[in-house]
């Protein structure tokens, strides 16, 4: 289970959203131990959660029926992700798309490091490895820092140099 802690929003960036006509319309949440289902097979776990859920139109309220009724501005956050549905969101939305540079993503840790595995596209599919480290930002992003990286189970410096060569070469 991955699990991360961060303020997604600034309490600034809240009152800034309570200015706008949507907002004024927005709803206040607080969540605590909801195992949050964005569809079959994509389930937050949410320890807690504060902030706003905006409605997208005017004209309609926020209502839980609806997912598209509103957006969610998170100021505070505690949710947890399995692995598995992290990979499942990676190979089913992230790189769904013909011609994606990545694909049969398969996400594993151990003692506090991800290791993401799948095959890479470039010219060929070539299977590759990663191993590093995942922190939450102040702005709500997700960094990951590779410090291993092995393509075809050639280290990944490497793997490009042989590319560049063969690149060269071709050229």
């Amino acid at each position: 289970m991955l699990r991360l802690s961060s303020a997604f929003s600034s309490a600034e960036e809240i009152a800034q959203a309570q200015d706008t006509a949507l907002a004024r319309a927005a709803v206040e949440v607080q969540i605590r131990d909801v195992n949050l289902r964005l569809d079959r097979s994509t389930v937050l776990e949410i320890k807690t959660l504060r902030g706003l859920l905006v409605p997208t139109r005017r004209e309609y309220p926020v209502t839980f029926d609806d997912v598209n009724s509103f957006t969610t501005r998170i100021n505070t956050a505690e949710i947890g992700i399995s692995l598995r549905t992290l990979s499942d969101l990676l190979n089913q939305r992230v790189f769904a798309y013909p011609g994606a540079p990545l694909k049969n993503i398969a996400l594993n840790a151990d003692r506090g490091r991800i290791k993401p595995k799948g095959t890479m596209h470039k010219g060929i599919d070539i299977p590759f490895e990663i191993e590093g480290t995942l922190e939450a930002t102040q702005s709500g992003s997700l960094r990951f820092h590779a410090d291993k990286i092995f393509s075809g189970r050639i280290p990944g410096q490497r793997a490009l140099a042989f590319l560049r060569r063969r690149s060269i070469q071709a050229g």
